[in-house]
């Protein structure tokens, strides 16, 4: 489905945004492609985001894909506007383990207030092999200033 950003501006905006994600500068994540409705967020595989058995933490595969989602809808939003979630589900299809992931997000429908999206977790490029899945839920809402310091 073809998106029309209602900021021209809007690349600039997620760039910015972006590197403002205090948590996903922890984990060393990237942005990977971005289009309107569509991102992915790449992180590469290392101990810090790991768990116990040698897999990325089940807390981090949601993260990616939340931020995933977020940032596909928020290319889509006003200037003045930001995104908050308001629900997700993540189906975890198999372990997370590979060298690099991409967590692909993308706008499935895109109302004023409310916009649904997906997000797949893939490892070293293999989009036929999802790691995990989501299906979310954002809202759109005026921005009130309100920035974390």
């Amino acid at each position: 489905m073809a998106f029309t950003p209602a900021d021209p501006n809007w690349r600039t905006r997620i760039d910015r945004e972006f590197a403002a994600q205090h948590y996903m500068r922890t984990i060393s994540t990237t942005l990977g492609s971005v289009a309107p409705g569509e991102v992915d967020v790449v992180v590469e595989n290392h101990k810090a985001i790991g768990q116990q058995y040698g897999y990325v933490h089940g807390g981090v595969v949601g993260a990616l894909l939340d931020t995933a989602c977020g940032f596909s809808t928020m290319t889509l939003l006003p200037s003045d506007h930001i995104v908050l979630t308001v629900e997700y589900k993540v189906n975890f299809l198999r372990p997370a383990e590979g060298e690099y992931f991409i967590a692909s997000g993308r706008v499935v429908k895109a109302g004023r207030t409310i916009l649904v999206c997906e997000a797949a977790l893939t490892a070293d490029g293999d989009s036929d092999r999802p790691l995990a899945t989501m299906s979310a839920t954002m809202m759109s809402t005026p921005d009130r200033g309100v920035a974390a310091g």
